[in-house]
This record gives C-alpha cells, structure tokens and sequence, in this order.
C-alpha cells in the first residue's frame, strides 16, 4: 500500500505502537529561552500579585463589614428616636408623632459650643 494513496475497505484502528518502540523512544524536549526566563523570574512577580488580590479581599471584607455596621448603628439610632417602635414608611405620621415634636419644639437644645438654641417649627 502507498502512504499517499487513499485506503480502500473498512477504516482500521490507529497503527500499534510496541511497548519496546515506546520505551526506546527518545525524550525530545523543546526549548525556549523566553518561556524559561519568564518561569524562572516569575516566581516573584506571581507572589506579589497573590498578594495583592488577597489584600483586595482583605479591604473589600472589612468595607463590607463598616457598611453593615453603619446600617446596624442608624437602625438603633432611629429605634431610639422612635421609642422602639420601628419607623413608619412613608408620609404617615402618627398622633403620637405630632406630641413628640410639640415637645421637641420647646425644649431648648445645645450644641457643641456650650450655646443653648431654642427649635421652633413653622406648621
């Protein structure tokens, strides 16, 4: 049979290789300097930027965590202004509401200079 010539009959499984052509077969080993160069003096630039990404999620945990925080602080902070009660959505106010601003309109406030300030609300 030639090589070039096309097979005629049922396609037949890869050619068999022995195991004796395979043990003598020879290593061949393709080199690249450019490859080797980057490999070796890579090695530093790899650790800084696994670094670098660690510390990304380091900073974007912790931001995370502040804005949670923030959230948690302004919740008791407007529990606390409501009487523990939550908030109520929306324009709705409650009778209640409208006392506890008539209170706040004459009780004087101070404020960071010592200085007493008197709130009044025009309705």
């Amino acid at each position: 049979m030639e090589e070039g010539a096309p097979q005629q009959g049922p396609p037949s499984r890869a050619r068999h290789i022995k195991k004796r052509a395979l043990k003598n077969k020879a290593l061949h080993v393709s080199f690249d300097e450019k490859d080797l160069r980057d490999y070796v003096t890579g090695f530093h630039r790899r650790k800084k930027k696994r670094r670098k990404e660690a510390q990304k999620k380091q900073e974007e945990a912790l931001r995370r965590k502040r804005i949670e925080q923030r959230k948690k602080r302004k919740l008791e902070r407007e529990l606390a202004l409501h009487g523990g009660a939550p908030p109520l959505s929306g324009g709705e106010t409650d009778e209640s509401d409208e006392h506890q601003e008539s209170e706040v309109e004459s009780e004087p406030i101070s404020s960071r200079n010592g200085n007493f300030h008197q709130l009044q609300f025009d309705m």
